[in-house]
């Protein structure tokens, strides 16, 4: 495993897929929508931000045989490497990891729901998680994208509503409507 010292992911998910890496000398590469950010941003979702080749293949080439779909998630791999740089995934034996620190907009704003920082959690929120992803043979992840836009959105309004009150009980009446015309949106 060959990691570059320093290195650093940060994912937008909301709103938008995008991902970028900065190297220690301040390299800044960013790489937009597609497979290879939607394969980035799953590995940052899951828990250990780890997952077989097998059903990382199946969740984003569904549509294809096992063989060619392995081989899709290799060029995905190959095509991370050479647009984000070396040493972002473990690629190593049957699975891939995401080896990098990672800051994502998606796990800023539920830590701000879990820290009762609510205002922090509504800013966050700046659109659907992953809108609008369709490619051909990625249903899984589709599935996976919406369960998280739902969850995701429970979270936003349960803030919110937290927010409007405490609003309202300090007289802040004006941004307690604004807020809630935003979530009833």
């Amino acid at each position: 495993l060959r990691l570059l010292k320093g290195m650093h992911l940060t994912l937008r998910t909301l709103g938008t897929l995008e991902a970028s890496t900065r190297d220690q000398s301040g390299t800044v590469r960013t790489l937009g929508r597609g497979k290879p950010v939607a394969l980035l941003a799953y590995l940052a979702c899951i828990p250990g931000q780890k997952a077989s080749r097998e059903h990382l293949a199946t969740l984003l080439w569904g549509d294809v045989a096992s063989d060619a779909a392995r081989q899709n998630l290799r060029q995905t791999i190959w095509y991370l490497k050479k647009k984000l740089g070396e040493g972002l995934l473990d690629v190593a034996g049957e699975m891939l990891t995401l080896v990098v620190p990672c800051d994502s907009d998606r796990n800023e704003l539920l830590l701000a729901a879990q820290r009762a920082d609510f205002q922090s959690a509504v800013q966050r929120h700046t659109g659907a998680f992953i809108p609008d992803f369709a490619a051909p043979g990625a249903s899984e992840f589709e599935q996976f994208c919406e369960l998280e836009r739902r969850r995701l959105t429970v979270t936003f309004l349960r803030c919110a509503d937290a927010l409007a009150r405490q609003w309202l009980s300090e007289g802040r009446f004006r941004e307690a409507q604004e807020l809630a015309r935003r979530a009833r949106d």
